[in-house]
């Protein structure tokens, strides 16, 4: 047994996202340097397997898995899912000091067990056949996310929708260059909507840019960047065409002891309970303390 077979699908791999994004140095997966396992001596081996399927899963392949996640069907992507906290939890059973008195780490203990059972037939491998029948289990499994991996790119060269909207994620993850005609798109669609006269596309893109961009390229790769991107733009217009909040942020931090939750709260009740058109915002700020008098600084 080798892990051959795996890393030539690795490099499958590769290659077709090369040609779905139309660059040959782009990588779905990039080097690694973690020792192999040679299977000779079977405990070190299944060890070695698991650290060297956590970093391709968990680092090398980490940003490619996550853009790629939206494109596969639910149940290729709950398999994906599945295997990759077996190897975490491997992971961390094998290199660090569980505590079992703590719930999470007990669960990580059961879990393991579980896994090793249905693997070897045993809770705890006790000799090198329950080893080596631990590795077998673990490189099948890896060999068939790689293969549905695989089969996700290779479907997207048929699909250009599918394929399109993959590009664009892909492409934002990996150089956080967004193209600004994804921005203009969503502007154009909205503007028609509202009520102003000589407005200028580019114009109030290039206002917006720096801080539609700091939002975008700071989400998590599992983000739909499109969606994203919508959402932050009608944000924006609301804002600034349909929406003035009475106070700002400085007026509220003056107050009160801020924190993401409660702006979302103090902005929720302020849409929800409160008559903007009649009343000023000293007047609004003093409701705002009788609601929120828990968080006064």
């Amino acid at each position: 047994m080798n892990i051959s077979n795996l890393e030539r699908k690795i490099e499958e791999i590769n290659s077709l996202l090369s040609l779905v994004v139309s660059n040959g140095e782009q990588t779905f997966f990039s080097k690694t340097n973690v020792i192999r396992p040679d299977f000779h001596n079977k405990e070190l081996s299944f060890l070695r397997l698991v650290s060297y399927l956590y970093t391709i899963y968990f680092e090398t392949g980490k940003s490619g898995i996550s853009v790629l996640q939206k494109s596969m069907g639910d149940e290729a992507e709950e398999n994906l899912k599945k295997h990759k906290t077996i190897v975490q939890i491997l992971r961390t059973k094998l290199q660090h000091n569980l505590d079992k008195s703590a719930s999470r780490d007990f669960k990580i203990e059961l879990d393991c067990m579980s896994w090793t059972k249905s693997a070897c037939g045993k809770n705890i491998p006790t000799n090198e056949e329950d080893w080596l029948s631990c590795s077998e289990k673990l490189l099948s499994d890896a060999e068939i996310i790689m293969v549905t991996i695989a089969s996700t790119l290779e479907e997207m060269t048929n699909s250009p929708a599918n394929k399109e909207a993959f590009v664009i994620n892909w492409g934002i993850t990996s150089t956080k260059e967004i193209p600004a005609y994804l921005y203009d798109n969503h502007i154009n669609e909205h503007i028609k909507f509202i009520d102003v006269t000589d407005f200028d596309t580019v114009k109030y893109r290039n206002k917006n840019l720096a801080v539609w961009r700091n939002y975008i390229t700071s989400l998590n790769p599992c983000a739909d960047f499109q969606i994203e991107i919508k959402k932050i733009v009608e944000s924006s217009l609301v804002r600034d065409f349909f929406y003035v909040l009475p106070v700002t942020i400085d007026d509220l931090n003056k107050t009160f002891i801020l924190s993401r939750k409660l702006l979302n709260d103090i902005y929720t009740y302020i849409h929800s309970q409160l008559d903007l058109n009649n009343l000023e915002k000293a007047i609004i700020l003093e409701q705002l303390k009788l609601e929120f008098k828990g968080n006064l600084k």
